[in-house]
């Protein structure tokens, strides 16, 4: 016997009683428990569905498109759906694109400006020609034997082939940059007559020659001059002139050059003792323009040259 509903100590374990299905609304094979409690085989075999082929087509667009497709009444549902879109033109330009020919290139200087957009074909633009002059210089004004060449040119504007123009040159001769004449009245070496347009000899062929000097009557001092000199000393021998007393200050008495050294000999006295020295260390030379300067390291070091005392010059050239 079948049980469709227990219950114990109140309450409901199981319960079936509610059940609707019978076995004719079981599918086929199938088993469930049914309202009186007794399990069931069920007989149902369901109808095979109707369904439907379909074909949608669409034109292509610059929009997006969305389409829902349903079966056609009297179908349970689709089992194709076939799609198509047509195919863009070759020759299609989207509305935000524009169209351009060469009429759109502009050109200026060296440039061509083509504006963004689409051209169906092939652009171009033609550039100006322009016109080559022909070189040429100008020379500047000669200022310290020197002259400013300025080259220069004018050509039209537009485009130009390359190449090379000669122009006409600028002569600027020797006479225009040399001025003046150069005066060498003494040996020497690198003696720089560049910037001269004649030079001007007349250097003595050597001799022996007297001078004398007298020093400065305001004061002693460490240096003696001698001028008109006919050339630069290759030797000399300077010396008191006339007899000197000495005293405690010391005074130059004699300065020689041999021509490698320079020497002499400065004398004073101290407690009825007279002292002279001799030394090839305080003793030193100048020449420039014809005047010889000797002079000694100091008062103390080679002495003074006297006061209102005559030196006499002896010197070769």
């Amino acid at each position: 016997m079948a049980i469709s509903k227990v219950t114990l100590n109140g309450v409901t374990i199981m319960d079936t009683t509610d059940a609707t299905a019978v076995a004719g609304d079981i599918l086929l094979d199938e088993t469930a428990y049914i309202a009186t409690g007794v399990k069931a085989t069920g007989t149902y075999t369901p109808p095979s569905p109707s369904t439907q082929t379909k074909s949608v087509s669409y034109t292509p667009s610059e929009s997006a498109q969305s389409d829902t497709v349903t079966a056609d009444a009297g179908y349970d549902g689709l089992d194709t759906v076939n799609v198509s879109v047509g195919a863009i033109s070759s020759s299609y330009v989207g509305s935000g694109v524009t169209r351009r020919t060469s009429s759109d290139l502009s050109a200026s200087g060296n440039t061509v400006t083509a504006p963004a957009g689409y051209y169906e074909s092939s652009a171009s633009k033609a550039v100006a020609s322009g016109t080559e002059g022909t070189p040429s210089a100008t020379k500047g004004t000669v200022s310290s034997h020197s002259v400013s060449v300025t080259p220069s040119v004018t050509n039209t504007a537009g485009y130009i082939s390359g190449g090379s123009h000669t122009g006409t040159a600028v002569t600027v001769s020797a006479s225009e940059l040399v001025s003046g004449d150069k005066s060498i009245t003494a040996n020497g070496t690198n003696i720089d007559v560049t910037n001269y347009a004649t030079v001007s000899v007349a250097v003595p062929v050597g001799g022996c020659t007297v001078k004398t000097k007298t020093a400065s009557t305001s004061s002693n001092a460490t240096s003696i001059s001698f001028t008109s000199l006919s050339a630069e000393p290759k030797a000399f021998s300077v010396m008191l002139d006339q007899q000197s007393s000495l005293g405690s200050t010391r005074y130059v008495i004699a300065v020689h050059y041999d021509g490698s050294t320079t020497y002499g000999t400065w004398g004073y006295s101290s407690s009825n003792t007279r002292y002279a020295y001799y030394s090839s260390s305080y003793f030193t030379w100048t020449y420039s323009g014809g005047t010889l300067t000797v002079s000694t390291n100091s008062s103390t070091n080679g002495g003074y040259f006297r006061s209102g005392y005559s030196y006499r010059l002896i010197y070769a050239y």
